[in-house]
């Protein structure tokens, strides 16, 4: 009886002890989700795409996450297919891609997704964005989003392409953009997505193709696609589901064909990608996904043949001799 009158003095002291405990926990919570990571797991994690936020079961078929690039690392989306060499279709900071094996994201308190590396250096992803990050989705289509409270979004991949574009994909010449707009860069291999060099240029007189590091002028382009309204200033470069590539202007009418797209399959899934190639040549490759996401890859459509038609193909002060591959002689070397 004795015991049972000190724990009935005692328990409105406990419950004060287990609220104190409950506050300094959620403090403490709150704190740590100040700095909220995207991945508290190794490093090398990915996020299958799917149509929820990241964390969700994933069946999709395009990751975004860490991929290993020569002796190091890059953030980027890539197509599950079932390759050994992934179908990489965007990497971030493509001037300098290669972050630590140790590098997680990490979303800051002050709206930017970065990676981190020992020593406390960031290498920003995202950042000056409208509003704050609230979710982050990696969509179906290859594209990763960010979106803000209301479910608006802040910002996404298919509008900083770097060398794909994917099915589904716009980008937009805007009346501002007269110059032009360049829409992708060549990677320098396939198995190095740092910038190459080749761009695509969407521009009033059509879509052209060129050295990177050269000025915007028809002298330096390679291919071009001259087939729009030079009084217009509206334009929009496409890739449809179905792999038409085209160039619509504001009415949505179509300018350009490129290709004029194929018959849809109801038994296979085809994934349609175009891609500026590193060696300058513009192509449409289409991908049908088999179960467990195993695809078979095939060539649709190229602006250019001939290799050697490509300015620089061979470097400075060197010819171009059109082989598998190509054969470049530089008789002052």
């Amino acid at each position: 009886m004795e015991a049972l009158k000190i724990w009935l003095k005692l328990n409105p002291w406990l419950d004060r002890e287990r609220e104190r405990e409950r506050m300094e926990i959620s403090k403490k919570k709150e704190e740590e989700e100040e700095k909220y990571s995207l991945s508290q797991a190794p490093p090398i994690t990915t996020w299958r795409s799917s149509r929820l936020n990241l964390g969700t079961p994933p069946f999709g078929h395009f990751a975004f996450g860490f991929y290993q690039e020569g002796q190091g690392f890059a953030v980027g989306i890539w197509l599950l297919d079932g390759s050994p060499d992934k179908t990489v279709v965007w990497t971030a900071n493509t001037y300098d891609p290669l972050v630590s094996a140790t590098a997680p994201l990490v979303l800051t308190k002050d709206d930017k997704l970065v990676s981190t590396a020992e020593g406390g250096q960031t290498k920003s992803i995202v950042e000056r964005l409208e509003a704050p990050i609230y979710s982050a989705s990696m969509l179906n289509n290859g594209n990763f989003v960010l979106y803000s409270s209301d479910l608006k979004i802040i910002w996404q991949t298919f509008s900083y392409p770097t060398d794909t574009i994917l099915a589904g994909q716009s980008l937009i010449l805007k009346p501002e953009q007269r110059s032009g707009q360049d829409l992708s860069f060549s990677s320098v291999s396939r198995t190095n997505h740092t910038i190459g060099r080749f761009r695509l240029t969407l521009n009033r007189g059509g879509l052209s193709l060129t050295p990177a590091w050269t000025i915007d002028d028809d002298s330096s382009s390679y291919w071009t696609a001259p087939d729009l309204y030079k009084n217009e200033d509206f334009f929009k470069f496409n890739l449809h589901d179905n792999g038409q590539l085209y160039v619509a202007r504001e009415n949505h009418t179509v300018s350009l064909n490129l290709t004029a797209g194929w018959p849809s399959s109801k038994d296979t899934m085809v994934i349609y990608r175009a891609t500026l190639d590193p060696d300058g040549i513009f192509r449409l490759y289409s991908h049908s996904m088999r179960k467990n996401n195993n695809s078979a890859a095939e060539f649709k459509w190229e602006s250019l043949r001939d290799e050697c038609s490509v300015f620089g193909s061979c470097g400075i002060n060197c010819y171009c001799m059109v082989g598998e591959p190509i054969n470049c002689t530089c008789p002052w070397f």
